[in-house]
């Protein structure tokens, strides 16, 4: 009866651990989710892997380039159907009361996935205006299409990546929630 109890209480508090280890000191957030959405995946943590890299000139310090990593994202069906991202840059501009308003959009990237394969995607750029002013984030739209269509679009999840990798030269830093005009 003893081992039973005890057995019981370590595989409880192994899998408690296990549960607690893995989850990210924080992920993206979710914003909006409509319609038949599959399974998808942001890489948006504080250690390791962040949403975005903000890249700083050499010579002035100043915004060069935000670098935008890709959704892992599955098909809702069986088939191969068609899924697709896009990204957005949103700026605060000063005097910094949190009125994001988006300054760009990109093109939709399209790949074809299903239940089991993920699209296959790639990291994208958004180059900055010269003398950059302005707080930046970044925002991910997520589209799943009908079967036997690359345009209707049946569902669609936007989310906020929270983590930013700042970087110039060889020195780099975290920063959450959004990439600063200069380094």
């Amino acid at each position: 009866m003893f081992r039973s109890i005890r057995t019981s209480v370590a595989l409880s508090c192994a899998l408690l651990a296990l549960l607690l280890g893995v989850q990210p000191a924080a992920a993206a957030v979710i914003i909006n989710e409509t319609g038949r959405v599959g399974s998808y995946q942001l890489n948006d943590f504080q250690v390791g892997q962040r949403g975005a890299n903000c890249t700083y000139e050499s010579n002035s310090f100043d915004l060069d380039n935000i670098s935008v990593r890709a959704p892992f994202v599955h098909g809702d069906y069986q088939q191969m159907t068609w899924v697709g991202w896009e990204f957005r840059i949103q700026r605060d501009a000063p005097p910094f009361d949190g009125a994001f308003g988006t300054i760009f959009k990109s093109a939709i990237e399209k790949s074809r996935a299903n239940d089991e394969f993920i699209a296959d995607f790639s990291r994208r750029k958004w180059i900055a205006p010269e003398n950059p002013t302005g707080q930046y984030r970044v925002l991910i739209k997520i589209y799943w299409y009908e079967p036997g269509s690359k345009t209707a679009a049946e569902g669609r999840t936007l989310a906020r990546y929270e983590w930013y990798k700042a970087k110039h030269d060889a020195d780099t830093y975290v920063n959450m929630d959004l990439c600063l005009p200069h380094y």
